[in-house]
């Protein structure tokens, strides 16, 4: 077994994992927004986080009102660096008739939010893959 073995099948199964949430996020959000109902929103809040090293992230929470009157309240699922949105402002999102609670904000990262993770998760496969590989071609050289 080469030395790059076991670290190879790590970043395969940590990327593997990852890819798959990452890429499910994302085509739940466009398939949303694809197939979903638009509406006009209210951002009520942006609700912040700060990260290890103190920098913030942010992600809008909005309430919005479906075909039938129903007031529902969401939140973008991706915080990020910048601030998107700010209380008060009106926001356009799409909800999913079949059940309102699952709404995205009609906007890129609303929509793409998880883009960048789902393509450097698979980076990390691909690392993996390729350092799982290279230990295996090895081994008829010892």
């Amino acid at each position: 077994m080469s030395k790059h073995t076991p670290l190879g099948a790590i970043f395969l199964i940590a990327g593997g994992g990852f890819f798959l949430f990452s890429a499910y996020q994302l085509g739940e959000a466009n398939m949303i927004a694809a197939q979903g109902v638009p509406a006009e929103a209210r951002v009520l809040s942006v609700d912040e986080k700060r990260g290890r090293r103190g920098k913030r992230t942010y992600a809008p929470v909005y309430s919005f009102v479906d075909a039938e009157g129903r007031s529902f309240t969401g939140q973008q699922a991706v915080y990020l660096r910048w601030v998107e949105a700010r209380s008060g402002d009106t926001v356009p999102v799409v909800y999913d008739p079949a059940d309102p609670r699952r709404s995205v904000i009609n906007t890129f990262w609303g929509r793409f939010g998880y883009l960048p993770a789902t393509l450097f998760s698979g980076l990390f496969m691909g690392i993996g893959a390729a350092l799982l590989l290279s230990g295996s071609r090895g081994r008829g050289r010892d």
